[in-house]
């Protein structure tokens, strides 16, 4: 099996696991192979297209585990508290926030040059969290989109990426 693979494989098999369906109609262009996990300087690792992308394509579809809200405090001293997204949905019975099964968690942020945006959708296997592409991204160019700071929420590692 090639790299390019491990991640598709992998993913149908956790969601075969947990009994979510897998099929050509979930197809993103993170099951098709066209992305790469990479390390950057001073944002840690993030999401690549090793492929040109088209605008409106949904590069990722991820399932999602909701973190309760009696689970805040103890999920905000780990290291999970730095990739879960906060979803304000009213059916979302009082999650917190949501921790999602593969790339999503691992993009970084850019309120200045978002490429991709995030849309939440409930399914009958629960919440997934959408990732599409607002134009063309190029080959080699990291997926970056903005993670919507509140003003007096803005942690210092993100001073360098806020809207100015």
């Amino acid at each position: 099996m090639n790299r390019r693979n491990i991640f598709t494989s992998s993913a149908a098999a956790l969601l075969s696991a947990l009994g979510l369906v897998w099929s050509t109609k979930d197809a993103t262009a993170a099951t098709r192979g066209q992305l790469e996990v990479r390390f950057v300087k001073g944002m840690g690792r993030g999401v690549f297209a090793r492929a040109p992308i088209r605008a409106g394509t949904t590069v990722i579809r991820d399932y999602t585990i909701a973190i309760p809200a009696e689970d805040k405090d103890h999920a905000a001293q780990t290291i999970f508290d730095d990739y879960f997204f906060v979803a304000e949905d009213p059916s979302a019975e009082e999650a917190v926030g949501f921790l999602a099964l593969g790339l999503a968690s691992l993009l970084n942020h850019s309120a200045k040059a978002p490429n991709v945006e995030q849309e939440w959708n409930l399914t009958n296997e629960g919440w997934t969290i959408e990732f599409t592409a607002l134009r063309n991204i190029r080959t080699g160019e990291q997926l970056l989109f903005d993670y919507d700071f509140a003003e007096d929420d803005i942690p210092e590692w993100a001073d360098n990426y806020v809207k100015k």
